[in-house]
């Protein structure tokens, strides 16, 4: 009696586990967050081609990682989930300003130390960095390029 319940214990931890495990890696749809009535919702309107491409320089810009499959553009749910988060990302892409800077800058300036959170970790407007258990800064010299 007592192996079985042990089995079963540890049958259900495993597929917990596996579970977890298969979540943290799949990646959803993006769509575009906005505010609405002081509420953050999820735009019903298609993203176009310019937002596309906005919204992948600045998921570049912020290392998110993203999948581009049949013109429609797949970031990890675990991200998607921040709505905040999303909601900052697509205003920034809607921001013609922001952009050209960020091109301007060419998103790393020359010789200067880059402070990157490696690991689980996202950039909200209020809330300086997000940090899980799982992140943690790394320091890398990043050489002048021509």
């Amino acid at each position: 009696m007592q192996k079985t319940i042990l089995n079963l214990s540890l049958s259900l931890v495993l597929l917990l586990t596996l579970t977890v495990a298969c979540t943290s890696n799949q990646y959803i749809l993006y769509r575009p967050v906005i505010c609405s009535q002081e509420e953050l919702v999820v735009s019903d309107s298609a993203v176009n081609s310019e937002h596309r491409e906005n919204i992948k320089q600045v998921f570049d810009f912020y290392s998110v990682p993203y999948r581009e499959e049949n013109g429609q553009i797949l970031i990890p749910a675990d991200v998607w989930q921040d709505r905040e988060l999303m909601w900052n990302y697509t205003t920034k892409a809607n921001d013609p300003d922001w952009l050209r800077q960020q091109e301007k800058d060419g998103h790393i300036k020359s010789n200067v130390t880059d402070l990157r959170l490696v690991g689980n970790a996202h950039p909200t407007i209020d809330k300086g960095f997000w940090r899980s258990p799982n992140a943690y800064f790394s320091a890398i010299h990043i050489k002048s390029t021509p």
